[in-house]
């Protein structure tokens, strides 16, 4: 089963850079936008947020292989162009994917195979503030990516809504940038004193275009980055009992970004299931 999944993974993989390669009309949204072209392993977004990977890392790997079509459905946050939702798709599972730019989920609902539709629930907002979904509705949750366009209070609400969100026993599996992106480095010597010196929101950055001027088509006018103790603690306070939380390599980024293995944090934190 297991063999079967890699290579399901991999024809995904190969048929999402097919599409994106070439250039993909959508008509939802009262809008023809083309979807920016791939280099192979990364799509830019069509609303400044970064770009979609097309490649799992531990953390999204283990979001896929530990849900359980059995178990519920699962939430993909910030999906993009739903990479990750088509995979978990593949896997049978029953997903909602959540995105505050509707002509990604135009594309995602558009490339969506007609079999896979019926589990796929699609959802425009922005996260977490108008999203109406039910306390204990979800197995897994996805957060790739997302926390470095919000500031502390708002990772620290929708750390809560998170909790209150998935099953007892439900997790929820966060990748963020981290400030030691070779891109941001001028800024790590600020994130540090700010860290040690115990202010609020060490990785908080209101100039990302100054700091970094070639990246400014691809970011918002604020970014807030982290290391494992700032993202964890979102976590606690909230109530998870953490996992794992660590710093992780990006071999596979460009060597403009690549620095030392401490380019992206991962975490896995669990919602206690206080029955058992």
């Amino acid at each position: 089963m297991q063999r079967v999944f890699c290579c399901l993974r991999k024809i995904s993989l190969i048929f999402f850079c097919c599409i994106f390669m070439l250039p993909h009309l959508m008509s939802k949204a009262n809008a023809i936008q083309t979807v920016p072209p791939n280099n192979g392993m990364r799509i830019p977004t069509l609303n400044k947020m970064g770009d979609m990977l097309l490649y799992l890392d531990e953390i999204t790997t283990a979001f896929i292989d530990q849900s359980d079509p059995a178990r519920g459905p699962i939430l993909d946050v910030g999906c993009a162009y739903g990479y990750i939702s088509s995979l978990c798709l593949e896997k049978e599972l029953t997903v909602t994917a959540l995105d505050i730019e509707p002509r990604h989920i135009a594309v995602l609902e558009e490339q969506t195979l007609n079999h896979h539709k019926k589990r796929l629930t699609t959802v425009v907002n922005r996260f977490p503030d108008h999203t109406p979904f039910e306390d204990n509705t979800f197995q897994h949750i996805l957060v790739a990516r997302v926390f470095n366009f919000m500031d502390d209070h708002q990772t620290a609400a929708a750390a809560k809504k998170l909790y209150q969100w998935l099953k007892p026993g439900g997790k929820v599996f966060v990748t963020v940038e981290s400030p030691y992106l070779k891109y941001w480095l001028n800024f790590v010597q600020y994130f540090e004193a700010r860290k040690k010196a115990g202010v609020e929101a060490p990785g908080l950055l209101t100039d990302p275009h100054h700091i970094a001027p070639t990246r400014s088509p691809y970011f918002p006018d604020m970014l807030n980055f982290h290391d494992p103790d700032t993202l964890s603690q979102f976590f606690i306070d909230a109530g998870f009992k953490i996992e794992t939380c660590h710093f992780i390599s990006r071999p596979e980024f460009p060597e403009a970004l690549r620095h030392d293995g401490r380019e992206s944090v991962g975490l896995i934190a669990v919602k206690p299931d206080l029955m058992r």
